[in-house]
């Protein structure tokens, strides 16, 4: 299992305050299809699940997963042991206005 983990708080280096929803994209840079899960955290606990496949080469995408400007954490969670074949790009948004994008490269990566 690989997992990627990106957190938001207030005046951190990600800025709950300015962030209302957050939209994803997967890919898939492997040879062999991958399940992921997607779950987001806020100090009461869960908010947000979702499951997704990515076939190899393909894109995937997961739009508005609700923060509503509150502190939050997003764990992708995949069914492979290779982190490198797993990109994620993290499109925060302020009503509907794009203004900040990460990836897997701004996240912590474990495998």
């Amino acid at each position: 299992m690989s997992i990627l983990r990106l957190g938001s708080t207030e005046s951190g280096p990600i800025d709950c305050r300015y962030i209302q929803t957050v939209d994803l994209e997967i890919t898939n840079h492997g040879w062999e299809p991958f399940d992921m899960l997607v779950q987001g955290y806020r100090s009461d606990g869960l908010f947000y699940v979702s499951l997704i496949h990515a076939d190899p080469g393909q894109i995937v995408p997961v739009h508005g997963i609700m923060t509503n400007y509150t502190p939050f954490e997003l764990v992708l969670v995949t069914n492979i042991n290779v982190a490198d074949y797993t990109a994620a790009v993290f499109m925060m948004k302020d009503r509907g206005n794009l203004i900040a994008v990460y990836t897997q490269n701004d996240a912590d990566r474990f495998s």
